[in-house]
């Protein structure tokens, strides 16, 4: 069955049935809200489910956004919850603790934004790096996942990529490097700390911590997570409010928010500059004594590890960096980066999409 039959599969399910949940506020929900209202279902959308875009009074197109607590001593009679495939693991784990969840459906076909699609035009005039790449890539699986990513997104058929999304893939968790103890790990694009718990939760024995995140309200969430109500890792964690680029340089920095799913976004070349862009080596380098795991998850991510290359040469750490949602020029200069680094590199898919696409490379 293609994703088309399952979206109307569901859909065609959902209209007998209690009433809907959307899990997340963000682009894909609000792509989850768009469906349901092209499909006549928004009636029986009773709210969307997001904590990090919860406030008091919010409202998404007239929806409410609740949390999932909220959701929980509000409505005792059964409901059903709606999301994107992304989010299907968290989904599940609501489903253990909330009882009155009937069902968790999860739409495939929401992969990520056009403008990270590959025209056909664009794919043959890439077609000299995109051998290229596969040149370089380390292992026959990343070479298949290349693949199927490439044609995920000419095709816009996200079920490319099902066969390689089977296992759970991690920054931490993947087969190809793992958490260490006693380690250091920068994360570059730490968003409200999610993929730092991830990785306490790996690595017990953390040494060092270093988050960035331009934007400074996810900042201030991260410091009340790790430094006021866990106050074990607050000596080994630092946060930095920063905007991260290939240069210490002026910028115009997009602030995350409900209306811009991909999170803070930083041009260069725009006339209104008013924000400072630093380098991670002029932020770090001469203030650590070493870096373990690097991992980058920003648009731009390329010009980021362009200017960690100090960091890089001088400590060779593991790097992860999602490069799906990004667009194929930002991973084709990524990739070209971590070999000029001298790094084996490799491809997998942290996730049933196509923005999921990550490089590992050690």
């Amino acid at each position: 069955m293609g994703t088309k039959e399952i979206e109307y599969s569901i859909m065609e399910e959902l209209r007998m049935g209690p009433d809907i949940y959307i899990y997340g506020a963000g682009f894909v929900g609000r792509k989850v809200l768009k469906l349901c209202r092209e499909n006549n279902l928004k009636n029986i959308v009773a709210a969307m489910v997001d904590e990090p875009y919860y406030q008091e009074n919010s409202f998404l197109e007239g929806i409410p956004i609740y949390t999932p607590e909220m959701v929980l001593a509000k409505r005792k009679d059964e409901i059903v919850i709606l999301m994107g495939m992304k989010d299907m693991s968290k989904g599940h784990k609501l489903k253990e603790g909330f009882p009155q969840i009937k069902k968790v459906y999860c739409l495939p076909n929401l992969a990520c934004e056009e403008e990270f699609y590959l025209s056909r035009e664009e794919y043959v005039r890439h077609q000299l790096q995109i051998s290229e790449v596969q040149t370089l890539l380390a292992d026959e699986v990343s070479k298949e996942v290349f693949s199927a990513w490439i044609e995920g997104c000419i095709s816009y058929d996200v079920s490319k990529i099902f066969n390689y999304c089977k296992e759970h893939i991690s920054y931490f968790n993947n087969g190809i490097f793992g958490v260490e103890g006693d380690s250091s790990y920068v994360d570059v694009g730490a968003y409200i700390g999610d993929t730092i718990e991830d990785y306490i939760e790996y690595n017990n024995a953390v040494k060092h911590i270093y988050a960035f995140e331009g934007d400074a309200e996810f900042c201030e969430q991260m410091h009340k997570k790790f430094c006021v109500a866990d106050g074990a890792i607050a000596d080994r964690i630092k946060i930095y409010s920063c905007i991260l680029w290939s240069k210490n340089t002026e910028v115009s920095f997009a602030k995350s928010s409900q209306d811009a799913y991909v999170g803070a976004c930083v041009h260069e070349n725009n006339s209104e500059k008013n924000d400072v862009a630093k380098t991670l080596d002029s932020v770090l380098l001469n203030n650590i004594e070493g870096v373990d795991l690097l991992k980058i998850n920003v648009i731009g991510s390329a010009e980021v590890l362009e200017g960690a290359a100090s960091i890089v040469r001088k400590f060779h750490p593991k790097i992860a960096i999602k490069v799906g949602w990004t667009g194929f020029d930002n991973t084709y200069k990524i990739i070209t980066l971590l070999k000029k680094y001298n790094y084996q590199i490799y491809m997998r898919f942290n996730g049933a999409r196509l923005e999921e696409l990550t490089i590992y490379a050690k």
